[in-house]
């Protein structure tokens, strides 16, 4: 005699880690279908929590310009140094030759220098209308001058090596201008729109002047309400001013890297920032 298997029920169960819920609840009266789905539930995957995941950092590059003056460099180094911040700084051959101790101690004390061109001359006809095509008398061959003229300046000052970056004096640039630097090792980093502090005006008269007060506010203002996908954003200071002492950008450098740090800002070098994204 065959013996036939008898039917399996609808309520019949697998061997399974849920069995056991299902029969409690059945025994209970409940739902076998919702017994099911408490059982089943349990072995899922929890469902990610977007909310959860840190937001990517800003980040910030404090870039200091110098040609000439160095009133106000000490002040600045000593400022960064209580701060333990890095920064990336863009001398002129002239500024290091006259100025060849702030040179060294701004590449002791761990900052990144940038070629600023040896003369700091104008590349462009901005400043006669506005325009920014290069100068008759620019060429790539001129321009290759300046910059392994105040390449030659810093490493016999300093005995190290620029970073292969270098800044436009008076922000002067054009494509060209761009291309031929890059042959010759260089990527032109500029500053963020905006992020000029100005501290270059010293003229109170001026329409452009700002108190360091004000300036910081400014700065902090234009930082609050940038957007990540803008990538880091880079700010214009100037290594020495004309500015009588209480008047100077650097005494606000405190209160402008702190206020950018509660903002959720790193400050990184130039260097870094290209590896990371994308630069003006």
């Amino acid at each position: 005699m065959i013996i036939k298997p008898a039917p399996r029920s609808e309520c019949a169960i697998r061997a399974t880690p849920g069995a056991a819920a299902l029969l409690l609840a059945l025994f209970l009266g409940g739902s076998p279908a919702a017994a099911l789905c408490d059982a089943s539930s349990q072995f899922l995957p929890p469902r990610p929590n977007d909310d959860s995941r840190p937001a990517p950092p800003r980040e910030a590059v404090l870039t200091f310009d110098a040609a000439w003056s160095s009133d106000g460099a000490e002040e600045i180094l000593d400022e960064l140094g209580n701060l333990g911040v890095r920064a990336t700084f863009f001398l002129a051959g002239c500024f290091v030759k006259e100025h060849p101790a702030i040179a060294r101690r701004i590449i002791e004390e761990g900052h990144e220098v940038g070629n600023h061109t040896f003369s700091h001359a104008h590349l462009t006809r901005y400043a006669e209308d506005g325009s920014q095509s290069s100068l008759p008398e620019v060429t790539r061959i001129s321009l290759d001058i300046e910059l392994e003229s105040a390449r030659r300046e810093f490493e016999e000052a300093t005995g190290r090596q620029l970073a292969p970056i270098w800044r436009a004096p008076y922000g002067e640039i054009n494509a060209e201008l761009i291309a031929w630097a890059r042959q010759v090792g260089y990527t032109h980093v500029g500053w963020s729109s905006g992020l000029d502090t100005l501290d270059w005006v010293s003229d109170q008269a001026h329409r452009l002047y700002r108190p360091p007060g004000a300036a910081a506010r400014r700065v902090l203002a234009l930082l609050a309400r940038r957007e990540p996908r803008e990538g880091p954003a880079v700010i214009l200071m100037h290594l020495g001013s004309d500015r009588p002492p209480v008047e100077r950008f650097g005494r606000e450098l405190p209160s402008v890297i702190r206020g950018a740090e509660r903002l959720g800002y790193r400050f990184v070098t130039a260097s870094q920032a290209l590896r990371e994204g994308k630069l003006p």
